[in-house]
């Protein structure tokens, strides 16, 4: 029976990091499509901003994809 609750916990994590990591793609491509649309209009853009957004969002989408990979690995255990 404990057996399958861990499986169970594992099972809602990775489901949990798979929805935040296609967040995180969603999001990332929104960025860049609002960046060209912009460069387009000859708007101002704060470069600096654009930038740290992207990193963090990035980040985040790096530490889904091994907490993904983690809960992989311990469902095939």
């Amino acid at each position: 029976m404990k057996e399958v609750i861990k499986k169970g916990i594992f099972v809602k994590n990775l489901i949990i990091w798979g929805v935040i990591g296609c967040c995180c793609i969603i999001a990332i491509g929104v960025f860049i499509k609002s960046f060209i649309e912009d460069r387009a209009a000859g708007k101002e853009i704060f470069i600096p901003g654009i930038l740290v957004l992207v990193f963090a969002v990035l980040g985040l989408l790096v530490y889904s994809f091994t907490r993904v990979r983690k809960y992989i690995k311990r469902l095939k255990e």
